[in-house]
């Protein structure tokens, strides 16, 4: 007789681009064999039509099988059905949005594993039943995640796979940014250290321990992240890996990456899209908070780190001036 494999609650945000949401579950409910639950939190979309659009879809999609609920609507206690559509008026944010996601599954008893997903991820292989078998292989294991790959299926998400940096690193990355990115180049030093899958010497295959993942695609145990607090609320915008990280080592707990098990993420297929003065702002908040609360660092460290991070956006702003076509993400990586 098989085993019965747990239960695993999809929580995906969605804001605004309600077609990715709903190719994101088409793509689960075609390749997935593993028992879930669909949670999908609207982010205070500001396309009026996306709430309802996801509605209208779920509805016609999983018929008896789905509810719908506005944010601070009182949700029965207990056994979700297999999809659930909570609508927020609010953009809370990628970490508090899918917290309010986590909140619903919180004393669902049937919910055993939290699989966190972006909307614009697509399943492209069965994966949620390795994903927990290779887990439960590893005592010590936090959170796994499969690679993922770019919207080609060929070049792969480098995000997956992280190092922890320093403080020090931070500071380093800030005080060169004027000198390395301004003149059209990467310190590949700092890129290869952080990004795991630069260095040729580490294995695409296989089980690869990792800091970092990437929070399109990661698997947790509820009971686990119940634990630890589910993501800190005090980021809006990045650093959500970072902080899980932080609080995961302190647990005795260390993260994996399957690289056998692929998924694609739509959203990595170009590395020239615009930064918005939002998102920047986001990452320099979100970083400095980290850098506080997160990283051990010593108050020495802690107040370089302010002076290198008020430097590097004023580079952004002349930056901004001399290329006024705009930043790339890979500026501010």
């Amino acid at each position: 007789m098989l085993p019965i494999m747990k239960l695993t609650a999809l929580i995906i945000l969605n804001f605004n681009n309600f077609e990715d949401t709903i190719n994101c579950i088409e793509s689960v409910e075609r390749y997935n064999t593993a028992p879930i639950k669909y949670i999908v939190v609207d982010n205070g979309s500001t396309r009026k039509e996306a709430a309802a659009a996801l509605d209208k879809y779920m509805s016609e999609r999983f018929g008896a099988r789905y509810a719908k609920y506005h944010d601070g609507e009182r949700v029965p206690a207990g056994v979700l059905p297999y999809a659930t559509l909570l609508v927020s008026e609010t953009n809370y944010g990628y970490a508090r949005g899918n917290n309010k996601g986590l909140a619903l599954v919180q004393e669902d008893p049937t919910v055993d594993d939290i699989l966190i997903l972006n909307n614009d991820i697509l399943f492209i292989d069965d994966i949620i039943p390795e994903l927990i078998s290779i887990r439960d292989s590893l005592p010590d294991c936090g959170i796994i995640s499969p690679l993922l790959l770019k919207r080609d299926c060929q070049a792969i998400d480098y995000n997956c796979a992280r190092r922890a940096i320093g403080v020090g690193d931070l500071v380093k990355s800030h005080l060169m940014h004027y000198f390395v990115r301004m003149c059209g180049s990467t310190d590949e030093q700092f890129m290869r250290k952080r990004y795991l899958l630069l260095d040729p010497e580490v294995s695409r295959e296989g089980l690869l321990p990792i800091d970092l993942p990437s929070g399109s695609c990661m698997l947790i145990d509820k009971r686990l992240f119940q634990s630890i607090g589910f993501f800190d609320p005090g980021t809006f915008l990045y650093y959500e890996e970072d902080i899980l990280y932080r609080k995961l080592i302190e647990v005795g707990r260390n993260n994996y990456l399957a690289g056998n098990l692929r998924c694609i993420h739509l959203g990595a297929a170009s590395t020239n899209q615009k930064s918005t003065p939002v998102t920047l702002r986001a990452n320099r908040e979100s970083e400095r908070y980290y850098v506080r609360k997160f990283s051990g660092a010593s108050k020495l460290m802690i107040f370089a780190h302010g002076i290198s991070l008020r430097l590097f956006w004023l580079t952004l702003k002349l930056q901004k001036k001399v290329c006024p076509a705009g930043l790339t993400r890979k500026d501010y990586l």
